[in-house]
């Protein structure tokens, strides 16, 4: 099996260490898909790889980075929220008891956020807020 040609070269992540290619194969009628990685088990695979990054198949497109989709967003939401449900187990949180939780308010914010995406999720990269760190009172 013999390389035809590679097209199309793309960084396929943001540290470019990896190359997405198109390729064709002699004894494949059709065009592949293919991710280049210096450190592939199959010499082909590392000489595919290092002819990509000299350009011998063009210049190296930059990396895109993918847009996540509505659904993939409500999902993450959803699993932030599962994270944090302990929040509302009544003895985390009443000051009857010790140690409970002092910053509850914080995490009902953070929460809040995370519900509207789950209920109304939307697409693209979101910038979401960091998880808090719970403060304990002493016992």
């Amino acid at each position: 099996m013999q390389l035809e040609y590679a097209k199309d070269p793309r960084w396929a992540n943001a540290d470019q260490t990896l190359i997405d290619l198109i390729i064709k194969w002699d004894s494949i009628p059709e065009e592949l898909p293919f991710t280049a990685d210096p450190n592939d088990v199959e010499e082909y695979g590392r000489q595919i790889y290092a002819a990509a990054a000299a350009g011998q198949f063009g210049t190296v497109a930059p990396y895109i980075a993918p847009v996540a989709t509505a659904d993939q967003n409500k999902a993450d939401a959803e699993q932030r929220l599962q994270a944090t449900d302990w929040v509302n187990e009544p003895d985390v949180y009443d000051p009857a008891r010790d140690p409970h939780l002092m910053n509850r308010d914080v995490f009902l914010d953070y929460r809040s956020w995370c519900r509207n995406i789950a209920v109304y999720p939307v697409a693209g990269n979101l910038s979401w807020p960091t998880e808090p760190t719970a403060v304990w009172s002493q016992a």
